[in-house]
């Protein structure tokens, strides 16, 4: 490649811009001390307007600004990034340091025929760059780079004393495997199950008493008294109008999920190719997402109450960036298999796992004690805190309403008796949950820590809790027998040294 610094498309401000939303999305906070301040200062909408078209003025100018300043160029095996308005930034990107390559094509770019190349060099979202508005061409050119450059390290470390293998992990249409699709329906079921339009609620409830103010103003514009309507109403129509209304609401909310899971796993395709797993999938955005098989830390089976029902769950691979505290974690960053049943997870998990095989019946339950540890820690203490407040509050009333408080009890054996563990083969299982199931499959030797936690009372009753760190994230058993706890922690430990298999 060139020696010269190479700029982006000017087509790229549109993704910078966009980038830029995102950041303030995150600040929302702030921006609903904005709204209630204006509407204290009775500002108008007007002004509100014309302050929104401003702010878009400083965005794009913004953007454009990043777009003048940043370059990249190709020096042998290494990439060189300079961005930066105020601040320079200058990142150095060794190609044996990219751990996974991303092609996303928004729908902003699909038109121009444009994408945004992603490359994740340390295993978290917030190392990952982003080069954007590159051609699908260019950017295939790049990513078979540093494929072909990555798997020649791979082929001199293993084979020192032949020629170096020249074969890259790409899936290509020639030699990659369909391992599964999933229709149209599935995909809706998976939004309907998986519903995470709640959480809109949530971001809207400071507004909540704008929306009414503006609900009221509407119906009252068309001549409808509503308080006087609802205030000849008896108690069972106004009863019968909470539950419309809520239905209502629980429909909204489940169109909006199903609307999120089509448009980030419509087309959903799952491909192997030699040494990488292959996720296609989006309606406006698409997205083509590579894990390499050595990469994956642990495969999830997640099944929740309304999966249950239907009879679905959904598989994912777990790759060492998948902390479920980064952005990483999100839907379009990992390997998800929505909506599938059991016979498609055993054939998946082979696939991943050869010598594996999920047996539900060979879990061995934690101690009873845990039930024991909930009753004295959680609901005795704040039995009596409830009965304190009543009595000094003199709200002696209250206190018919702090048995109540008992009523978690069936919570927390629920708990326990999703609680489990088991081995198969070099493989350890770790079931949890609470109406739903997760069971957390791991080969040992993927295993980067192990801790045994044993307090005093554990100790007087001979139980330890263990937990295995992985890269990914860890998995927490609670409560075993002391025996069994020192046990599985040695086996796995003594499984790590011996085995000589890299994490990686």
């Amino acid at each position: 490649m060139s020696n010269d610094w190479q700029r982006l498309s000017p087509w790229a401000i549109v993704f910078f811009a966009f980038r830029g939303l995102k950041h303030i999305a995150n600040l929302y906070p702030a921006f609903i001390g904005v709204f209630i301040t204006a509407q204290h200062f009775d500002l108008g909408w007007g002004a509100i307007a014309l302050y929104t078209f401003y702010a878009f003025v400083v965005l794009v100018l913004g953007a454009s600004l990043y777009y003048l300043n940043f370059f990249y160029i190709q020096q042998g095996d290494k990439f060189l990034i300079r961005s930066g308005i105020l601040q320079k930034d200058r990142l150095e990107l060794p190609f044996a340091r990219i751990q996974n390559i991303t092609v996303k094509e928004p729908f902003y770019f699909r038109p121009l025929g444009l994408v945004i190349l992603n490359m994740d060099s340390a295993g978290s979202a917030q190392k990952e760059v982003g080069i954007a508005a590159l051609s699908l061409a260019k950017a295939a050119t790049i990513k078979d780079t540093i494929e072909q450059y990555n798997a020649g390290r791979s082929s001199e470390a293993e084979m020192s004393d032949t020629t170096a293998n020249t074969e890259t992990d790409k899936v290509d249409p020639s030699t990659k495997t369909l391992l599964i699709t999933r229709s149209n329906a599935d995909i809706i079921l998976h939004g309907i199950t998986h519903n995470r339009a709640w959480l809109l609620l949530a971001f809207m409830a400071p507004f909540f008493e704008q929306i009414q103010t503006l609900l009221f103003h509407v119906i009252e514009t068309i001549g409808f008294d509503f308080a006087t309507w609802i205030s000849n109403k008896s108690v069972f129509v106004i009863t019968m109008l909470f539950i419309v209304s809520a239905f209502f609401v629980f429909f909204v909310m489940s169109l909006l999920s199903v609307l999120g899971s089509i448009l980030s796993l419509y087309d959903f395709k799952l491909y192997a190719g030699k040494n990488v797993y292959q996720r296609n999938s989006g309606l406006l955005n698409k997205h083509e997402i590579q894990v390499k098989k050595s990469r994956v830390q642990a495969l999830r089976y997640v099944q929740n109450w309304m999966d249950r029902i239907v009879g679905r769950l959904v598989l994912i691979l777990e790759p060492f960036n998948a902390s479920s505290g980064q952005p990483a974690a999100s839907i379009m960053q990992k390997i998800l298999v929505p909506s599938i049943n059991d016979t498609e997870f055993d054939g998946l998990a082979k696939h991943v796992y050869p010598t594996f095989a999920l047996q539900k019946d060979t879990f061995k339950p934690i101690s009873k004690y845990y039930l024991v540890r909930k009753l004295y820690m959680v609901v005795l203490p704040l039995f009596a805190a409830t009965a304190a407040v009543a009595i000094v509050s003199k709200q002696y009333e209250l206190l018919v309403f702090t048995p109540l408080v008992f009523l978690l009890m069936p919570l927390f054996y629920c708990r326990w008796r999703r609680y489990g563990w088991t081995q198969c083969d070099d493989y350890l299982v770790v079931r949890s949950g609470f109406i739903g199931v997760e069971y957390f499959v791991f080969p040992r030797y993927k295993v980067q820590q192990v801790k045994v936690y044993q307090s005093i009372f554990l100790k007087r009753k001979k139980l330890a809790s263990v937990q295995f760190v992985l890269a990914s994230r860890a998995a927490f058993i609670p409560f075993m027998g002391e025996q069994d706890a020192h046990a599985l922690a040695n086996n796995t430990l003594y499984e790590v040294e011996m085995s000589g298999r890299s994490w990686m």
